[in-house]
């Protein structure tokens, strides 16, 4: 199972993340947390983004979830590709 949020900064994605992923695995889940790989980038991003930039975040947070659920049965993402869109 994948899940993935979304949306502004600041609007406290990275917090429910990390309270869905601890709820879980007080269940006995097998959870990762894919962090936002933007800030990670390389290149240009926010208003001086380039194409490259752009396909290098969704290459990098593509490659993560993909890693992410070969080991675990569920990921929760802090973004995701979904953003690039």
């Amino acid at each position: 199972m994948k899940i993935a949020f979304i949306g502004a900064h600041g609007v406290g994605k990275t917090t429910l993340c990390f309270d869905l992923a601890s709820r879980l695995k007080r269940l006995d889940h097998s959870v990762d947390i894919v962090k936002e790989v933007a800030r990670a980038c390389p290149l240009p991003i926010n208003q001086d983004t380039t194409l490259e930039a752009q396909a290098w975040i969704l290459h990098t947070q593509g490659a993560q979830e993909i890693a992410a659920a070969a080991q675990y049965t569920t990921v929760i993402c802090d973004r995701s590709v979904l953003d690039n869109y």
